[in-house]
C-alpha cells in the first residue's frame, strides 16, 4: 500500500500527472514488488513456473486494477471523498479481492503458508 500510495502521489503532486494515470502507475509498481514479496514470503512458494504465475498473478491484479479505478472514480465522483481517501478504501476493497484469489489461484492454497 505504501508503495502503491508513495508512487501515485509524488507522480500526482509534484509531476502533475494526471491523477488516475498516477493511481496507475503506482498500482503497477507495487504489483511487481507484491508478486515477488507473496512467492517468497506470503506463500512461501516454490513452483519453479514462475512465468505461469506471474501471468496469472497479472490476470488477477488487472482485473484488481480495474476495480480499483472504477471504485476510485465511483468513490470521489458519487460520494465526493476525496482523491486520497477513495484511494484507501479502493485498495482495502481490491486488495482482499487480489489475497484471496492469489491464494486460491495463483498460490493454490500452499501448505507453505502460515496462517498465524
Amino acid at each position: 500500500m505504501m508503495v502503491d500510495f508513495s508512487i501515485t502521489a509524488i507522480s500526482k503532486e509534484y509531476f502533475g500527472i494526471n491523477p488516475y494515470v498516477a493511481n496507475l502507475m503506482g498500482i503497477l509498481t507495487a504489483l511487481v514488488l507484491i508478486f515477488m514479496l507473496h512467492k517468497s514470503w506470503t506463500f512461501a512458494d516454490n513452483d519453479k513456473n514462475i512465468s505461469k504465475q506471474f501471468q496469472l498473478f497479472l490476470i488477477i491484479s488487472l482485473l484488481g486494477c480495474l476495480w480499483n479505478s472504477g471504485f476510485l472514480y465511483l468513490l470521489q465522483q458519487y460520494f465526493a471523498l476525496s482523491f486520497y481517501v477513495a484511494k484507501a478504501l479502493a485498495i482495502i476493497l481490491v486488495g482482499a479481492w487480489n489475497f484471496s484469489a492469489n491464494y486460491m489461484i495463483t498460490f493454490k492454497a500452499n501448505p507453505g503458508f502460515s496462517e498465524s
